[in-house]
């Protein structure tokens, strides 16, 4: 003999008790910014349903994502929406700036709504599906762990101490995390932010790559973090990344080299990211110092390439072929960002210069020389950002020089010795004053972190009881010269962005500079002239490079933050001013100088871009703002 658990009519076995008393309940369904999830197919369960004592209470929501049921029973509710209707909707619906970053896998936190002070339960789509959904290009036996948290599909269970009100739910979009980048010829601080991030992840290992753009990229409680917070903006699933590939000619039984690089797509955009030189790794050192240049007539017909870099480049697609023609492939109808530091950056080029027919945004950081001048001639339209930290050693070698000589050609392995000694002598030649040959040309737009210095003149009177000194004016004037030293964010390309804009916006900005002063501070093709020495330190790209790109972008996006640098900033621009006023013992040529670099600083808002535009990427930029933090930075 069976028993049922729950009774329309009150009826228990053979006892008689009161029907029970029937309740209502009004279930709002809404997105993160609390808009209507209208017209939405939905089931209400619960226990006498499942006894078959009732049917289960279905129906559609009404134009504010309403769903009424009147005379419900007592026992706690357990609401269902169309898997496919709810996902397919969720995934329009962007994400807000506020947002509850707590979950759990079977029942949603249950707050009180702000506005409303109803009672209001955070969902992902998932505890709300009735069953698995058709997911486009989704291949994994396993639906995405962040949106469904429940592989039973147990619905999201309504308790009944809430009956007899209006009950708020808010659906978590069915979205994913793309990094914020922009095809842009233009300088995008954003770009450099984001890309910087990238290249330098580049010397994560194997699975923490995979795992960023499988997991991170998927989980809408956090935005994904690097070396610090990306800045990303949600996307519909089926446009998140899909398929990473990590390549390292290290791996395996018939492992070489020392090459690695990722790369990972979307519907719309594809991201490469070359690993930089590892100190410890010899094969590293090998290609960096491996300077003979080669000629290239497969990647560009004319001028010569860095041997060392040519060969790790070709060990890749030698050991990975079908990999690297996938590149190629989905390079075509997607806009190509690659990015590196260090031998990572020279990579980075040569790849661009392979695939320069897909007209590929790249930024590089602390580079060295690649190609001689006649290849950089020929591959002048691709559109390249080169850092450099003032004064990174890196970015000065190989050096300006032609350094190919017969001396390479001996037989045996003495030809790279002979060779290397041919170079050192060619570079003697050279450094006279007798310039000869196709010598090593930088490419690409700089962009430099320059440390300027203003000199500080004073005279000082002191006290000097020297003997024969005329004891009534016992006073000997002392020149003394300090230094002001600032670092400044020099972009350029800025002033020339400037002189295409109207009056108007550049009202905005600064005045535009004469473009032949910023052509003598800044000549193409190779370093401007620095106030400091070569110095390898400067070279690191986590505590060098992206410190000072993450400080300047908060400098931007929240322009009211008291921050150490724009003190450092302001008092420079004083004794530049200052100096500026000295009639005597003041370089003009320094004043000047520092004047043209202030005046590029202050152009950098024009860097954000279509930032201040779009809607996503202001969203982004909020919640950078409200977590990134001002990095050190050790100018000396």
């Amino acid at each position: 003999m069976s028993e049922s658990r729950t009774s329309a009519v009150g009826t228990f076995g053979k006892a008689q008790a009161p029907a029970q008393k029937k309740c209502w309940v009004e279930i709002q369904l809404v997105d993160e910014n609390n808009n209507a999830v209208a017209n939405m197919p939905w089931r209400g369960e619960n226990a006498a349903s499942r006894d078959k004592v009732i049917q289960p209470y279905s129906g559609v929501t009404d134009s504010e994502g309403i769903l009424r049921i009147d005379d419900l029973l007592h026992p706690d509710l357990t609401l269902f929406a169309e898997a496919q209707a709810l996902v397919d909707e969720m995934e329009q619906r962007p994400l807000s700036i506020e947002r509850t970053y707590s979950y759990s896998m079977k029942m949603s936190p249950v707050t009180v709504d702000n506005k409303t002070n109803n009672i209001c339960y955070y969902v992902v789509v998932g505890q709300l599906c009735d069953k698995a959904p058709n997911i486009p290009g989704w291949n994994n036996k396993e639906l995405p762990a962040f949106h469904f948290p429940d592989p039973d599909f147990s619905g999201l269970t309504i308790s009944n101490m809430y009956f007899n009100s209006r009950v708020i739910v808010k659906v978590c979009p069915f979205r994913a995390w793309n990094i914020l980048l922009d095809h842009t010829k233009d300088y995008s601080i954003i770009n450099a932010f984001n890309l910087g991030l990238l290249a330098e992840f580049a010397y994560s290992d194997k699975e923490k790559v995979l795992s960023f753009f499988n997991d991170q990229c998927q989980d809408l409680s956090k935005v994904p973090n690097m070396l610090y917070e990306t800045i990303s903006v949600d996307v519909p699933f089926r446009e998140r990344y899909v398929n990473p590939v990590f390549l390292d000619t290290t791996e395996g039984d018939s492992g070489e080299g020392g090459t690695q690089l990722f790369f990972v797509s979307n519907l719309t955009k594809l991201i490469v990211g070359w690993r930089g030189t590892e100190p410890d790794k010899l094969a590293d050192l090998g290609a960096d110092g491996t300077f003979r240049p080669l000629p290239c007539p497969d990647i560009v017909p004319a001028g010569h390439c860095h041997k060392g870099f040519l060969d790790a480049f070709n060990l890749v697609g030698k050991k990975f072929g079908d990999q690297f023609k996938q590149i190629q492939s989905l390079s075509n109808g997607r806009e190509l960002f690659i990015a590196g530091h260090s031998l990572g950056g020279a990579l980075t080029l040569i790849h661009a210069t392979v695939l320069r027919d897909y007209q590929p945004v790249i930024y590089t950081y602390g580079m060295p020389r690649v190609f001689t001048a006649s290849t950089i001639n020929e591959i002048q339209n691709i559109s390249h950002y080169r850092h450099v930290n003032d004064s990174d050693s890196v970015t000065s070698v190989p050096p300006e020089l032609e350094l190919d000589n017969k001396l390479y050609d001996l037989w045996g392995p003495y030809g790279v010795v002979y060779g290397f000694i041919g170079s050192v002598w060619a570079m003697e030649i050279q450094g006279a004053g007798i310039k000869f040959g196709d010598p090593y040309w930088h490419h690409g737009s700089t962009v430099c972190f320059f440390k300027a210095e203003q000199s500080i003149v004073k005279y000082l009177k002191r006290i000097m009881p020297l003997i024969g000194m005329d004891v009534s004016n016992p006073y000997m004037s002392i020149r003394e010269i300090s230094f002001d030293k600032c670092k400044l964010y020099l972009v350029p390309e800025l002033n020339e962005q400037m002189f295409c804009t109207t009056a108007e916006e550049q009202n905005k900005f600064v005045k535009c500079l004469s473009p032949e002063s910023l052509r003598h501070y800044f000549p193409k093709n190779t370093n401007p002239d620095l106030d400091s020495w070569t110095n390898p330190v400067n070279h690191s790209m986590s505590n060098k490079y992206m410190p000072f790109i993450n400080n300047e972008l908060i400098e931007l996006v929240d322009p009211e933050r008291q921050m150490e640098r724009k003190m450092n900033r302001e008092k420079f621009s004083r004794t530049v001013n200052n100096a500026s006023k000295s009639t005597e013992n003041t370089s003009k040529n320094e004043v000047e100088r520092n004047k043209v670099f202030l005046s590029l600083q202050e152009m950098m808002p024009k860097t954000l871009g279509v930032s201040k535009t779009d809607s996503n990427w202001v969203n982004a930029l909020v919640r950078f703002k409200h977590t990134a933090k001002e990095e050190y930075e050790n100018i000396n």
